[in-house]
């Protein structure tokens, strides 16, 4: 029968490998963003020949078609040139440039318009997924205390909780004629693996009775308070790029936020900087639609435009037990897309892993934990 010290050995054993076998396994992969547009023109009176267009992105190769987006992206249109009736798409996502490790931010965004002329009728989709890690490092340097608890009491990582908000802002554009059939929508989810922490949709369309005021609709975690009043537009509302021309009669502009707190991951020490080094895995879908219903004839322009959207962003860090103070401790976070790990991470968890292997056993094979500027008796 083995002793308790064996137990303790091999439990110990056990999860060096885990941290080992974790920081390798988020190493580079395949890419974790999908871009995908679709946009056309249908001409039931056959006077001019069906349009449709899709773009995509190659997952292997990042993609700019409109080189003035800092950021992957792809537009589909398909455009009758006698009427400009068609549709335009605009899918892009990804790492936002110019941003610093402590100070990082996975930006993503759709928009789609169509626009009729008669019996030339446009339709436009586009959808937007990324998978992200959010990385977040707590500095425990400041305080040898928690420096030496941390590291005693955790040895095989600690669960804290952070604090998230999550906004979502963009708007719905249309003509005053538009018929009941014809509608825009966007719509958009948030989860960390199985679980739903934000979703919503919004849509408008005609009136019921076709005449009258366009209807706008919400649904899950989003209302219509949610919607600036008509004819309001604040500061900072962008339109698609190039696409400025398109004269919406009327614009209903929408913002949510979404309050994500007590978020929990397993946090582990690394004894090289003094940190707690945690990761969360969210996976982000945006799809904006516009069509007009399958009609045949009908004048009008509509669209989603949520193009410069979304933001996630950390807004505190604590420890549910109540056993760490963490308050005043400064930590950072970075949002990588899930096929990368930043460096300062990657290494803390290897460095974990490789101080769990390497660590000499101790009485009754416990291996003793050191931290920098601390000491065990």
């Amino acid at each position: 029968m083995s002793s308790d010290g064996d137990r303790r050995g091999a439990r110990r054993a056990c999860s060096s490998f885990f941290v080992l076998a974790l920081s390798c396994a988020l190493g580079p992969t395949a890419k974790a963003t999908l871009l995908l547009t679709e946009a056309g023109m249908h001409d039931a009176c056959g006077t001019a020949p069906n349009l449709y267009t899709q773009k995509f992105n190659d997952p292997g190769r990042p993609v700019r078609e409109l080189p003035w987006i800092p950021l992957p992206n792809v537009f589909a249109e398909a455009v009758d040139p006698e009427t400009n009736a068609g549709g335009f798409a605009l899918a892009k996502g990804g790492l936002a440039n110019g941003r610093t490790y402590a100070d990082s931010g996975i930006d993503a965004g759709v928009a789609a318009v169509a626009r009729s002329w008669g019996n030339r009728v446009g339709s436009a989709s586009a959808t937007v997924r990324i998978d992200l890690n959010a990385w977040v490092v707590a500095d425990l340097s400041q305080s040898p205390a928690a420096v030496a608890e941390f590291a005693a009491r955790c040895p095989n990582g600690c669960p804290l909780a952070a604090n998230f908000v999550h906004q979502t802002t963009g708007y719905l554009g249309y003509s005053s004629n538009i018929s009941w059939y014809s509608s825009a929508s966007f719509r958009e989810s948030l989860m960390r693996g199985s679980e739903y922490l934000s979703a919503g949709e919004v849509t408008v369309r005609g009136h019921a009775q076709g005449a009258g005021p366009a209807e706008l609709s919400a649904y899950q975690d989003w209302t219509l308070d949610d919607f600036y009043p008509a004819g309001t537009v604040p500061g900072g509302v962008d339109v698609i790029g190039g696409l400025e021309w398109l004269p919406f009669d009327e614009v209903r502009v929408f913002n949510h936020f979404a309050l994500l707190d007590g978020l929990v991951a397993n946090f582990f020490y690394d004894s090289s900087t003094n940190t707690a080094v945690g990761s969360y895995h969210f996976n982000l879908t945006q799809t904006a639609m516009a069509d007009f219903g399958g009609l045949d004839y009908t004048f009008g322009l509509l669209g989603a435009n949520f193009a410069n959207t979304s933001h996630l962003a950390i807004t505190g860090l604590s420890d549910p037990t109540g056993t760490f103070d963490l308050a005043s401790l400064p930590f950072t976070v970075q949002f990588v897309e899930a096929s990368t790990v930043p460096l300062p991470p990657a290494v803390a968890l290897f460095a974990a892993a490789l101080a769990l292997l390497a660590a000499p056993a101790g009485r009754n094979g416990v291996r003793p934990l050191h931290a920098r500027g601390s000491s065990t008796s």
